[in-house]
């Protein structure tokens, strides 16, 4: 260490670095930190939850934050954003130097991958043409799939949006996504002619 910097730490005393815990239990959107500093390090951090910060200003880019990522830019606020999320939280360390403060650990991080448990297989008929048709898929899930069996099938994933704002599926053609998280989201379609089953699975 510096001569003249650890002499600073023993005339001055200052406290060179902060710990501040959030539960994650509670939606935020853009709520003021008032703290300054040039270092954060996200300290410990519940395994898939899902917070972002933005810097000084509230309408600068949101930065995600991650178990073990640093992030080193001067600020005096930063805005904390973060949907509802039970049993979480997240602790951040704050450093008022990035000169007379440094993070590193002798662990390699691991990482973590949730692996499918359970499949979930649903079969719903479009008995009426131009309708919405919906199915909630399985609660956290990692992956799923949509396939049109007898017609045509528009799907999306927001209510009421399936005959304006949709993915469209030809007869046998599917549309799948997995490395997801989906804590609760539902699947919406329709089809232009009668008699079109959408096959879908989920898993979690």
């Amino acid at each position: 260490m510096d001569a003249d910097i650890l002499k600073e730490l023993i005339t001055l005393k200052p406290k060179t670095y902060f710990i501040l815990t959030f539960s994650l239990s509670t939606a935020r959107v853009n709520e003021e930190i008032k703290i300054q500093g040039d270092v954060i390090f996200v300290d410990d951090m519940t395994l898939n939850a899902v917070a972002t910060i933005r810097l000084n200003e509230f309408n600068n880019d949101a930065l995600s934050l991650k178990l073990g990522k640093t992030i080193t830019a001067s600020f005096y606020r930063f805005f904390l954003t973060n949907t509802a999320q039970s049993g979480c939280s997240i602790s951040l360390i704050i450093a008022a130097s990035k000169e007379k403060f440094l993070v590193s650990s002798s662990t390699p991080a691991q990482l973590q991958i949730n692996w499918p448990t359970h499949c979930s297989i649903y079969n719903v008929p479009c008995t009426l043409a131009a309708t919405e048709y919906s199915q909630a898929l399985p609660s956290n899930c990692l992956k799923f799939s949509v396939k049109a069996r007898g017609g045509v099938l528009w799907v999306c994933m927001t209510a009421s949006a399936s005959g304006t704002t949709y993915i469209l599926l030809a007869d046998d053609q599917s549309w799948s996504e997995d490395n997801i998280n989906l804590i609760a989201s539902t699947l919406y379609f329709q089809s232009p002619a009668t008699g079109c089953i959408a096959e879908i699975i989920g898993w979690n």
